[in-house]
């Protein structure tokens, strides 16, 4: 099997497994997406960061929150800032239970690293659906600004420019219901 037909396959592999939790594929040039919606305005994303390394097919997954009106918001701006809210490595996610990347024995994925990939996002899951609010995110922005918040894995980057435009748009009401 080829590389490239390799890594689609145990791509589409998590992408068939992680549905029964809403996630649903959305390419993104050659890399996997795999996207579950969140209300009208926001999106937990998961790229499965299958790749070929030495000969071994390795699996590096990344999760994490978008918020649609505050990504667009920061698209707009020349400065051209990250526009998640927040990300992580899957397996940085259960401090009980660390993992960042799974080296595959065969092109195929087996059942016990889709059931890790399961686990650790049910557990991503648990922590970013609360954080799916316009106040709730910007609450994060602040802990994470006045470092009141040290106990997630996710990291946010940019976090004062996102907190100021998120601000703004809540200020000036630019989407629905935003408490």
């Amino acid at each position: 099997m080829t590389t490239r037909a390799a890594i689609t396959q145990v791509e589409r592999r998590i992408a068939q497994a992680l549905e029964p939790l809403g996630f649903n594929t959305a390419h993104k040039s050659r890399q996997a997406r795999l996207v579950k919606k969140v209300g009208n305005e926001a999106e937990i994303y998961l790229y499965p960061g299958v790749h070929r390394r030495r000969g071994k097919i390795l699996v590096e997954p990344v999760i994490g929150l978008d918020f649609l009106p505050l990504r667009r918001a920061l698209e707009a701006m020349e400065s051209n800032p990250t526009t998640q809210v927040c990300r992580c490595i899957l397996g940085l996610v259960d401090r009980n239970d660390l993992w960042v990347c799974l080296e595959l024995t065969s092109d195929v994925i087996g059942t016990d690293a889709l059931e890790k990939i399961i686990d650790s996002v049910h557990k991503a899951l648990s922590e970013l659906l609360p954080l799916c609010s316009a106040k709730r995110i910007l609450e994060l922005f602040e802990d994470h600004i006045h470092l009141r918040r040290d106990d997630s894995s996710f990291a946010i980057l940019q976090e004062h420019l996102k907190h100021e435009v998120l601000s703004r748009l809540m200020s000036e009401q630019h989407f629905g219901i935003l408490h």
